[in-house]
């Protein structure tokens, strides 16, 4: 490598990130603390880092706060690759669970989940087809069309909005109801000498 200065970043379960100037002299940054089991796989979108690990976990990390924004619950096994699609705001993930996962990291849901009776542990995104292509344990290679993953982001979302807009509506009939004037009832007061006579609806 020569007098070429080199910068590299380790993230291992409950480590330090740290950057490297020269190999084998360490500045630590920060402590990424949340992960419980070994980090298997990265992927960024931009400030945002996002990291997998063994028991199926992905944490969300600011980079610029070095902040936990979020964890998911992915897979019931070990992560083995990932994915990040930041103009559709997506995640797709592989597992020895023997299944592809497309997240919505933004809001913390799956969108789409492709089966196979093979182990997968290794991704990636054909964009010219459309196709994300997972290799597996037994020497395969599954391509999966990611236009089913956006129809589903696509319903997920309409379905918020419609949602959205039903509690908005029974929020604005609620404050309607609290500000129409309640049925006046009359109050009399005695004048001196004087006994009230009963207003009998006349």
């Amino acid at each position: 490598m020569g007098d070429c200065a080199e910068e590299e970043f380790t993230a291992e379960a409950g480590a330090a990130l740290q950057s490297s100037q020269s190999r084998g002299t360490f500045t630590q940054l920060a402590r990424l603390e949340g992960h419980a089991e070994a980090v298997t796989s990265l992927a960024l979108d931009g400030n945002f880092l996002l990291s997998g690990s063994e028991d199926g976990v992905v944490h969300m990390w600011d980079l610029h706060s070095y902040m936990s924004l979020a964890s998911f619950q992915v897979h019931d096994a070990p992560i083995e690759d990932m994915h990040v699609l930041p103009e559709n705001g997506l995640l797709v993930t592989c597992s020895t669970d023997s299944t592809v996962r497309v997240w919505d990291y933004g809001v913390g849901q799956e969108v789409q989940v492709w089966r196979h009776p093979e182990q997968f542990r290794c991704l990636t995104m054909r964009k010219s087809t459309g196709h994300v292509l997972a290799g597996t344990e037994q020497h395969s290679i599954v391509a999966f069309p990611f236009s089913e993953a956006l129809a589903s982001m696509e319903r997920q979302r309409e379905e918020a909005a419609r949602k959205g807009e039903e509690v908005a509506e029974r929020i604005n009939e609620k404050v309607a109801n609290a500000a129409a004037p309640a049925d006046l009832v009359p109050i009399w007061v005695p004048v001196a000498g004087e006994v009230p006579k009963a207003d009998n609806g006349r």
